[in-house]
């Protein structure tokens, strides 16, 4: 390892100049240096830069610290720790300590953490940038990105490729490739401790092993990601998070939010070849904000009857049903109940049948029910059934209501 003293702010322009010209980290096309450096975290100060042991000559006479290709880690946990830490004013914190940039070449990690302090960013070039069998532990405040990632052997244990040290707040965790995962029992991003959050975007997973992708406990917005071959995408199980405009394919389950207390809202995201989109702890499904829900409706004017198979309606396309509920504008009275049914191609959705929706006497509302089965494959149609009444008197015209989602084809 080579160090260089900290503070040559004109050979550090010199060297990385190429780099930010070379790599957007969106897009990999050419774009200005100072357009760069205006990009998040790139243009923190002050910043160190670390060479890979394949970068270029003059990356090298100008890095700080210089790797041999052999532990890398060393030389990036060190130039991490050798950011300043600003003595907090009056309690608070005094901001960020700074960026460590990556040149571009290979860094080797041989199982080896990479740990953030806290208030610091490890960025790379780009795709250029390419890390070999590391693993991220982030403390509060920390930025990892603009790099690709492969694994040449298994990591020993069951942690994630990126892990949080603690509950830190305020991550960001964006444009990561991670072209290969050779450990059967660890994801890609494991933020399950309680209290964690941040930002989480435009990373790509290409093999996942059929494990989860990212354990998720906090406040989080996932937004532009790209997963394969996992048995979960995301997984959340407490926290109020966003996610939105995602791409899952081929996995056992898009998104499984396991606890009934979870704040949630889900947006539009693609769905290729995944078994079930979502598993929701919640049978009740009201935590659960679909930004892009429908409702199919039936109205049944008049006193209530015994009725089945009442008016077919046929699906167009893929969708996921959230949830059925009942209302009547006038409430039955009597002992008993007015139970409601849903049938997907004349088989009942609610496969426990305690969990169908029902008015009590003198109920108007009956509130939302999670089915048992909630997968509609293009074509498929639904129908409602009445199966029971208040004994006075039936409640009077009654309407039925299934929340869905629409889905992408797989």
């Amino acid at each position: 390892m080579r160090r260089r003293s900290f503070g040559d702010e004109a050979a550090i322009e010199a060297a990385t100049d190429h780099l930010l010209r070379k790599f957007d980290p969106l897009n990999e096309q050419q774009v200005p240096p100072d357009a760069a450096l205006a990009a998040g975290a790139a243009a923190l100060e002050p910043a160190f830069l670390v060479a890979a042991a394949d970068a270029a000559p003059e990356t090298k006479t100008v890095a700080h610290f210089v790797c041999d290709g052999v532990s890398d880690h060393v030389e990036i946990n060190a130039a991490l720790a050798a950011l300043p830490n600003p003595t907090p004013v009056g309690g608070k914190s005094a901001g960020p300590r700074g960026v460590v940039r990556l040149s571009e070449g290979t860094f080797n990690g041989d199982d080896n953490d990479v740990t953030l302090p806290g208030g610091t960013a490890l960025l790379g070039g780009g795709t250029g940038t390419l890390l070999y069998d590391m693993r991220f532990l982030l403390n509060q405040e920390c930025e990892l990105g603009n790099f690709g990632y492969t694994e040449v052997n298994a990591r020993a244990g069951t942690e994630a490729i990126v892990d949080a040290n603690g509950s830190p707040n305020e991550l960001l965790i964006h444009d990561i490739h991670v072209y290969q995962m050779l450990s059967p029992t660890s994801g890609f991003i494991d933020m399950s401790g309680s209290g964690s959050g941040g930002r989480i975007w435009n990373n790509i997973v290409d093999v996942g092993l059929f494990v989860t992708a990212m354990e998720l406990n906090g406040a989080f917005t996932v937004w532009d990601n790209r997963l394969v071959d996992f048995d979960i995408g995301i997984q959340i199980s407490n926290g109020d998070c966003y996610v939105y405009d995602n791409d899952l394919d081929t996995m056992a389950t898009g998104i499984k939010i396991t606890t009934s207390f979870a704040d949630v809202a889900i947006g539009p995201n693609v769905y290729r070849d995944v078994d079930t989109p979502f598993v929701d702890a919640d049978t009740d499904v009201v935590e659960t904000r679909f930004t892009d829900i429908h409702t199919a409706t039936w109205s049944l004017p008049g006193a209530a009857t015994i009725n089945t198979g009442v008016q077919r309606l046929y699906f167009p396309d893929r969708s996921f049903i959230v949830a059925a509920r009942l209302t009547a504008d006038t409430a039955g009275t009597g002992s008993g109940f007015n139970i409601l049914d849903v049938h997907k191609n004349g088989t009942t959705i609610f496969t426990t049948q305690a969990n169908r929706p029902t008015l009590a006497a003198g109920e108007n509302d009956g509130g939302s029910s999670g089915p048992d089965v909630r997968d509609i494959v293009a074509g498929e149609y639904l129908t409602i059934d009445i199966d029971a009444l208040t004994a006075t008197t039936p409640a009077a015209d009654l309407v039925a209501l299934v929340r869905f989602v629409e889905l992408p084809a797989t």
